[in-house]
């Protein structure tokens, strides 16, 4: 039998190359991937006859020496196939050099720029009568400007997703702005490029409104296969990359994208996606995709449509040894490290969850992008990368703790603020972060809904970021904006009441050499308005928000991190989401445990991680005189057992409270034992004994209070 030509297809360390190489892996010919990141799970697949690991393969103006440089040491002229807009631009405009060593389907070049300019398609789709939302294009300034005058959201995405866009936005290939806070919420580095912007009216609906079309295009301009499906979650949220998606049977989509594609003379792969308003019914195309695989193509070889393999044998000039096409089968699609965090989101938004889960459940078999039985190759690095990973492998949809390396981490540091009595004390926070003997990336200052605070801050601070807090009124929903805005590797919290020694950011950060630590927290030394009241135990120290443990240099691992001053590797909170708003403090409220609720779901949904605990890492929290009675002690107490309860139902209590019965059964007779060490305070000794008898009954009470109340709750 005669030897089937090798296709390459680049890349190799994508969802969307990984679907590509599985479908074909079935033909007698040799499959190799160009992988741009080095040890990337998806280029573990069995599927793969060998990969080459070329990082140059996503930096400007390198990827044609790689694919010349690959398709040059190959025995004789290769199927290319893509799975990049940048990598489809470069071979469409440097045909003549590579057609010596690949055989290729695209378009004609005017049409890949036509369909890859994002305001020229636009332009061009209205003048064909397409429906498409208002669009314009804008500069950030002119952006501020538009923001503040539109009646609607908006949608923000590059002219051009290039290399450039990429490494300043790696996350999210578009933004919602509702507002000029919005705006300046945007990375910092893309303040820093300043691109221009495609702006599009925002298109009212949930992610399960956005719907496709999956379609392959013959030489001679024939639509020869198409698979239609819908999204049910992204990632991030409302304008991210397919998390869960299902096929479906929609002929009014399949006609659209054949009157669009057949106008624009389109060849090979290509896609159509549109939404369809919440509102109104109206379907509006958002964008095609032209020349490569889009990450969902994988539904359509698992619904029977086997588009990698058309494209193949089109590039072979052998079409007509296609299989005929099977019937579509109903299948759900879902890449599974996004999908965790997407569902996480999901806690918010019970209608949506209850979309997405009955439409699982009625649509056929489920399939995961990565994970395969038959291929245990990806299982195995994903397993390796979820104890030793990199930020590009989780950039590229599998989560992993970044690697070591030999320059510190960037840090961006988030302040939460709310109230104008706290003035001087959040003016003390600020000054101490920006003497740090290791300068943090940038500092957020985080308003919690309070507008005359917020334009103080901004006269006050200039070299701050100030934002509005967008989550619920409290200081967990504070700090979820400042984890969306935040650009660093490491996300460093401080309260507006502490103060960070000098070398604060230098030990913390020093913590994440390690690959395998993903939180950390440092020590938290009380500052008293004036003497410590004698009856305070040192043991409840947390009472105040303060470390508690006996003084120790080591650095040791904790289950979670004193809120006060704490930090986690930016990754973290894209795989397990952030902070439960329902648990955070407000005003008004002692509650809290927020922290603890986090970090436990970070580990489990981490294993192997760490976080630790690096007590030179100090600050310090001011006490003010109404913390320092016997009725907030009490009432703290209490609302910590209540806050525990709540950590309880979510996590479990042998991981909720494990910190807890060690801090009952060893520290607290240690504690009471060294407040009678001396005769001379025996009579502190009592009132000591007195106030741990005290705290930790109130917090029993919390603690039963809340579970029956839950109980109840489940009941009625």
């Amino acid at each position: 039998m005669t030897q089937q030509r090798a296709v390459v297809i680049a890349s190799a360390d994508d969802v969307a190359g990984l679907g590509a190489a599985r479908a074909l892996r079935h033909l007698d010919a040799e499959v190799i991937g160009i992988a741009g990141r080095v040890g990337a799970p998806a280029s573990r697949s069995r599927a793969w006859s060998r990969v080459f690991e070329r990082p140059a393969l996503y930096e400007e103006g390198a990827a044609l020496d790689t694919l010349l440089e690959v398709g040059a040491g190959l025995p004789g002229r290769a199927v290319l196939l893509l799975t990049r807009d940048p990598l489809v631009d470069v071979v469409s405009n440097n045909r003549h050099l590579l057609e010596e060593f690949y055989e290729f389907v695209l378009p004609r070049h005017d049409v890949v720029t036509r369909l890859m300019d994002k305001a020229e398609f636009h332009a061009w789709a209205e003048q064909n009568g397409f429906p498409v939302p208002v669009t314009t294009t804008a500069r950030l300034a002119e952006l501020r400007e538009l923001s503040t005058h539109s009646s609607h959201p908006l949608v923000v995405k590059p002219l051009w997703r290039n290399a450039d866009w990429t490494a300043a936005s790696p996350d999210a290939k578009a933004y919602v702005v509702r507002g000029i806070d919005d705006v300046d919420r945007l990375p910092v580095a893309l303040h820093a490029l300043d691109p221009e912007l495609v702006v599009q009216q925002w298109v009212d609906g949930w992610d399960s409104a956005v719907h496709f079309c999956l379609t392959y295009y013959s030489r001679d301009g024939r639509q020869v296969a198409a698979q239609t499906g819908r999204k049910l979650l992204q990632w991030p949220r409302n304008t991210g990359s397919t998390a869960v998606c299902q096929t479906t049977d929609d002929e009014a989509l399949v006609r659209l994208t054949r009157q669009v594609f057949d106008a624009a003379e389109i060849r090979g792969l290509c896609s159509l996606e549109i939404k369809v308003d919440r509102r109104t019914g109206e379907p509006f195309i958002i964008e095609p995709t032209i020349g490569r695989f889009d990450s969902q193509s994988d539904l359509a070889t698992a619904a029977g449509q086997d588009l990698a393999v058309l494209a193949y044998l089109d590039a072979c000039g052998r079409l007509g040894d296609a299989p005929p096409a099977r019937r579509s089968r109903p299948v759900t699609w879902a890449v599974e490290p996004t999908t965790a965090a997407a569902a996480a989101s999901l806690a918010r938004a019970p209608r949506e969850a209850l979309t997405l889960a009955r439409a699982v459940l009625t649509n056929g078999r489920v399939r995961g992008a990565y994970l395969r039985l038959d291929d245990l190759g990806v299982l195995r690095a994903h397993v390796r990368a979820g104890r030793s990973g990199d930020e590009a492998q989780r950039r590229s949809g599998v989560v992993a703790a970044p690697e070591q390396r030999s320059e510190p981490l960037s840090v961006s540091v988030v302040v939460c603020t709310y109230s104008e009595h706290r003035w001087d004390d959040l003016v003390a926070a600020v000054e101490s972060v920006e003497k740090q003997s290791v300068a943090s990336k940038e500092l957020l200052v985080v308003v919690d809904h309070n507008p005359a605070m917020l334009e103080r801050c901004r006269t006050a601070f200039p070299q701050a970021r100030v934002l509005p807090s967008t989550g619920s009124k409290g200081l967990s929903g504070a700090r979820n904006t400042g984890i969306t805005a935040a650009t660093g590797d490491v996300v460093a919290f401080l309260d507006d009441d502490a103060r960070a020694e000098v070398d604060w950011l230098e030990h913390l950060g020093g913590a994440f050499a390690d690959p395998s630590v993903i939180g950390a927290g440092g020590a938290v030394d009380p500052v008293w308005p004036g003497e410590r009241p004698r009856w305070f135990p040192p043991a409840f120290d947390w009472v105040v928000g303060c470390s508690y443990d006996p003084p120790s240099n080591a650095i040791r691992e904790i289950r979670n991190p004193i809120g006060a001053n704490m930090s986690f590797r930016r990754t973290v909170f894209g795989t397990v989401g952030g902070f439960r708003e329902e648990l955070g403090r407000a005003v008004g409220q002692v509650s809290g445990c927020e922290e603890t609720e986090l970090s436990i779901r970070a580990s489990v949904a981490l294993p192997g991680s760490r976080i630790v605990l690096v007590p030179a890492a100090r600050v310090a929290h001011r006490v003010t005189g109404d913390r320092t009675t016997w009725t907030y002690f009490t009432r703290r107490c209490y609302a910590e057992g209540a806050s525990k309860a709540a950590v309880s139902a979510v996590v479990g209590s042998r991981r909720a409270l494990a910190t807890e019965r060690s801090y009952v059964f060893l520290a607290l007779p240690g504690a009471v034992a060294r407040s009678f060490s001396r005769p001379a305070t025996f009579g502190v000794g009592i009132a000591q004994m007195a106030a741990v008898f005290l705290g930790v009954g109130a917090a029993g009470a919390g603690y039963g209070r809340g579970k029956f109340a839950r109980g109840q709750a489940g009941t009625s």
